[in-house]
């Protein structure tokens, strides 16, 4: 789902999109380790594997020097599963960040973007 707001007048901006999965009766791995370190591997089925981003810009122009600026934060959340010597091993992840952009153009001229 993305949405976007420009307002043309005032050169301002909004983009926003969500996106996630949900993956039910997955394909993951088994692996199972035997005492001489042979390692066999097996595919199973399990439920609870997911994955969900948030990404978002808000921009606007910069009049006096003539600057494009975009900002906006960013989140991942995601979760795995897979086994290891008949237990259920849960790999989750969490990350979070701040998009920054910069942009100046002139027409038929350049395009520069930092």
């Amino acid at each position: 789902m993305n949405y976007n707001f420009y307002n043309v007048l005032e050169e301002k901006g909004l983009w926003l999109g969500i996106n996630g999965n949900i993956v039910q009766n997955a394909f993951v791995n088994e692996s199972t380790i035997d005492n001489n370190g042979k390692t066999v591997y097996r595919t199973v089925n399990t439920d609870g594997n997911y994955n969900f981003n948030l990404y978002s810009n808000y921009n606007f122009k910069w009049k006096k020097p003539g600057i494009r600026v975009y900002l906006g934060p960013n989140v991942n959340i995601s979760r795995n599963i897979s086994f290891l010597n008949g237990q259920r091993a849960v790999n989750s992840r969490f990350s979070y960040g701040i998009n920054a952009d910069f942009n100046k153009q002139k027409d038929k001229k350049y395009d520069s973007q930092l």
